[in-house]
């Protein structure tokens, strides 16, 4: 969960920098999230005040996941953040048109009462359908994947790697 967190951290909504999250991790083996605590709760400084308000945040959001359809969580993350202000630096607006797609897909979801979870499993779900069809779209590609990826699928030719090894 730690790179979940670090990716959420370095995200355009928080900011923090990879030097920051170094510091956080100095040479601690703990999961970054007790870090980052652990950092807010001993330290005074404008890093330790921006981490208090990110763990703060979350906690909000956590609570608020509890008992909201995905749709409105997402819209509410969205405003509260300042998203819209953000630059777009990705080219051509594909950042927002990325949270755009996810927000209309929030709105499917939470159409058959969803909330955070069932929300998750949807998208996870449609990752899985375009995998698919990503793979069955290129015929001329090989596909690499576990046996447990492949279940549902069909291949005319198929190689099992390591075969003689006892499982």
């Amino acid at each position: 969960r730690d790179v979940y967190l670090a990716a959420t951290m370095k995200s355009p909504l928080f900011a923090f920098t990879m030097e920051e999250l170094v510091k956080l991790r100095g040479r601690d083996k703990e999961p970054l999230w007790y870090s980052v605590k652990k950092y807010a709760e001993n330290n005074s400084d404008d890093l330790s005040k921006r981490l208090t308000a990110f763990t703060e945040k979350l906690d909000y959001y956590r609570e608020a996941s509890r008992n909201m359809l995905c749709h409105k969580l997402l819209y509410m993350i969205i405003t509260d953040s300042g998203f819209n202000a953000l630059r777009d630096d990705s080219g051509n607006g594909r950042l927002r048109r990325s949270v755009r797609r996810m927000y209309s897909h929030s709105l499917a979801c939470a159409a058959g009462g969803g909330g955070l979870h069932d929300f998750i499993l949807y998208l996870k779900g449609l990752m899985s359908q375009t995998e698919a069809k990503e793979a069955a779209s290129d015929a001329n590609a090989v596909t690499i994947i576990t046996v447990h990826r492949s279940k549902g699928l069909e291949y005319p030719v198929c190689f099992i790697s390591d075969g003689a090894r006892e499982f």
